[in-house]
C-alpha cells in the first residue's frame, strides 16, 4: 500500500485488496471484473461501517465497468464478497 494514503483512503485500499483475496482474484480472472468486484465490495463494506467512499469508488468502477454488463454480471459476487468481509470484520470486533 502506498504511504501517500491515509485515513479513510488507506482503509478503503486495504478493504479493496482484502476483497481481491476473498474473491480469489488470481490467475485467469478478467481484470475489469476483478477491479469492479473489489472496489464495489469495498464501497459496500465501508458504507456498512459509516464511511463514504463514493468520491473515489464511482469514477474507479466507471472506468473498469464502462460496459454496464461488467457490473451487472458481477453484482452477485460483489454481494457475496462484501457480506463475507463485513462478517469477518464484525467477528474480529474491528467494526466498532
Amino acid at each position: 500500500m502506498s504511504d501517500r494514503l491515509s485515513g479513510d483512503q488507506r482503509t478503503k485500499a486495504l478493504v479493496h485488496e482484502a476483497a481481491h483475496w476473498l474473491a480469489d482474484h488470481r490467475g485467469s480472472v478478467v481484470r475489469s471484473g476483478a477491479e469492479t468486484v473489489a472496489e464495489s465490495s469495498a464501497f459496500v463494506v465501508l458504507g456498512h461501517f459509516g464511511i463514504d467512499a463514493g468520491a473515489y469508488t464511482f469514477p474507479y468502477v466507471a472506468h473498469w465497468a464502462q460496459d454496464k454488463a461488467v457490473l451487472k454480471r458481477n453484482l452477485t459476487e460483489v454481494q457475496g464478497v462484501a457480506a463475507g468481509l463485513i462478517a469477518g470484520i464484525e467477528e474480529a470486533g474491528l467494526g466498532e
